[in-house]
Formats: structure tokens, sequence, C-alpha cells
């Protein structure tokens, strides 16, 4: 009689094609994962860019509407100016501008203050400087500056004049008996287009008061 033989019960695990193929299947879901990953970061990136951009632009716009608003009617001293020159502290062409205006006091200094508007190279820069009076000009060494935009593509000033009755703009201003009623500011750079600013001249009373007096306050001291 033959006997026969209990089978072998057969090893646990796995083989070692089953490992490679779980091995392969898992980098698979590795490199997945991390290229999701990359993409999240990537795109979060480029949100708080934008976000930052947006953010400077809307402290930029509020900053030159403040300091656009109100434009000075002092006028310069006769021995100060140039055949052809304005009686006031202001001069616009469609690349840049300079005027007498008053600093909110809400930015650190408050009073008459000189400002500068120009294109420093492709970045969009707005200087200001302290009023020492109507006989002197403005000290750009002692001033400061603010960068308003970098990467500037495109940028035109053109100015309009409401006492004449006709609403077009001008890219240059020419009248030395009058300053603009407003200023249209076209800006683009690199992160996209500005909205087109269309900003309005208040002008308070003129005050031709002697040097020292009516200035620029820092830090509670007048200039």
């Amino acid at each position: 009689m033959r006997r026969f033989k209990a089978p072998r019960p057969r090893a646990q695990g796995f083989t070692l094609v089953e490992l490679l193929v779980a091995m392969v299947l898992l980098s698979m879901l590795t490199l997945g994962l991390a290229s999701v990953m990359s993409t999240v970061s990537q795109t979060q990136e480029r949100v708080d860019a934008r976000l930052d951009r947006m953010d400077h632009q809307r402290v930029s716009i509020g900053f030159l509407r403040s300091v656009l608003g109100q434009i000075s009617a002092a006028q310069r001293q006769t021995g100060m100016r140039k055949q052809g020159e304005s009686e006031y502290f202001f001069e616009g062409g469609p690349k840049g501008m300079q005027w007498l205006g008053i600093m909110p006091a809400r930015f650190g200094m408050g009073g008459r203050t000189h400002f500068q508007l120009a294109l420093d190279g492709d970045a969009l820069v707005l200087r200001f400087a302290p009023w020492k009076g109507v006989d002197v000009a403005p000290d750009w060494g002692q001033g400061q500056s603010y960068v308003l935009e970098r990467a500037v593509t495109a940028f035109v000033l053109s100015y309009q004049n409401a006492k004449s009755g006709v609403a077009q703009w001008q890219p240059q201003w020419v009248d030395d008996k009058e300053l603009p009623s407003a200023v249209q500011i076209q800006l683009e750079s690199a992160g996209g287009v500005w909205p087109l600013m269309a900003i309005a001249f208040y002008t308070p009373p003129a005050t031709n008061r002697s040097s020292g007096s009516g200035g620029a306050v820092f830090g509670g001291s007048r200039r």
C-alpha cells in the first residue's frame, strides 16, 4: 500500500516580481504626488506675487492721488524765472512733471513739498524735497524718493485746462500764467496695464511766505 505525503505548506511573502511591481507603482505614485505638490506651490507663488503687485499698485495709486490732489499756487520770484517759464513751481511734459504740492501729514510729513514724477531708467519714481520758500529752488539732493513701478514699458502724461472750456488733453503744459486743472496718467509695465488715472487738481489760495514758513513738517519740526 502506497503512502501519500502531505503537501508542503506554501511559503508566505511576496515573490520578487510582485515586489518589483509594488516598487514601480509606489515610485509612480510618489512622482505624481511630487508633481502635484510642485504645481500647487508654483500656483501659490504666482497668486502671492499677483496679490503683492495689486497691493503695491493700490498703495501707489492712493499715494499719487493724495500728493496730486492739492497743488500749490505759490508763485516764483521774478528773478528765479527764465524767459517763458511758468510763474508757478510747475513743469509738465509727456514724460515727466514737477510741481509744488501739499504732502498729507499721514505720510510722516505735512505741508508744502516739491514733487517730481518721472522715469529713472525703467522705473517710475516719485521724488519729493522740502519747500524752503518762493525764492529757493528745490534741492533734490536733500529729497527722498518712492518707486511707484518697475519694468515700465509705457508712460505718458497729459494735462487739461478746465478754464478753457475744452476737455482736450495736452501732452505738454505751456501756459505760464495758469496751472492745469487735471493730469492724466497712462502707465504700463511688465506686470500689466495700470488703470487710467485722471486726477483733478485742487488749488488752495496762494500764500507766498518767506523761506522756512509753510514748509514740510518732518517729525514735528518744520524745514
